[in-house]
């Protein structure tokens, strides 16, 4: 990653995304991760108010030494990056939406610098399109004072970030588009050449596809051209 920053000049970050332990999350302070995202409910759905706070403050703590971000929420986040074919039922959703009261106290309590906020968005891909309650998002950020991101965008119509950006979030996860992306055209490629077997030598067109919904993803986000030298 250092080799790249001094190649194209511009800024790159080392995330770790959901380490499910503070042991992980230390871990991977240890091995250079810039952007480090402890995720207690991860592993542990049921956690407790307290096991979650504590654990994220020791990240947090141990993030001091390396200037690492740390990135966390006070509850478990539902689905999973893949393409599920269950539609959302936005009403059991609802229930684990973030709060304003519930986001400052969660700050203030752990010191993080980004706090994932739940406001309809999902992780994976659903039949629908997810919807997000940007007044609500409005409300967190005047309630707060750190970094907002916003996991699970995949499938979320443009509009909805565009104006989440507005509103000052940060940092926008994307990860099963790509997916989609990638196993379509592998699929379309591999049918298209049934003899050959060496299949790096067909992985130009798959990239160029996974490349163009991370080049999408950049202008959705407003993101083009701002990397910092």
């Amino acid at each position: 990653m250092d080799n790249y920053k001094q190649q194209y000049g511009i800024e790159m970050y080392i995330n770790l995304d959901h380490s499910p332990s503070v042991e992980d999350a230390i871990a991977g302070l240890d091995a250079g991760f810039e952007c480090i995202h402890i995720d207690i409910s991860q592993a542990k759905h049921d956690a407790t108010d307290e096991e979650i706070i504590t654990g994220t403050k020791k990240v947090v703590e141990a993030a001091k030494k390396t200037g690492a971000l740390v990135e966390a929420e006070p509850h478990y986040f539902a689905g999973s990056s893949n393409v599920h074919q269950e539609v959302i039922n936005y009403e059991e959703i609802k229930k684990t939406f973030s709060t304003p009261e519930g986001a400052k106290a969660f700050v203030e309590a752990t010191g993080i610098d980004t706090y994932a906020a739940a406001i309809g968005n999902l992780h994976g891909h659903y039949p629908l399109p997810k919807v997000l309650d940007l007044d609500l998002l409005r409300r967190i950020r005047a309630a707060i004072d750190c970094n907002i991101s916003l996991h699970g965008g995949s499938g979320t119509p443009a509009h909805y970030f565009v104006e989440a950006v507005k509103i000052g979030v940060t940092k926008v996860n994307i990860n099963s588009d790509m997916r989609i992306a990638f196993r379509n055209t592998l699929e379309q490629v591999l049918a298209q050449n049934k003899t050959e077997y060496a299949v790096v030598k067909l992985m130009d067109k798959v990239i160029n596809e996974v490349q163009k919904v991370v080049e999408s993803k950049i202008d959705m986000f407003g993101s083009s051209g701002r990397a910092k030298p």
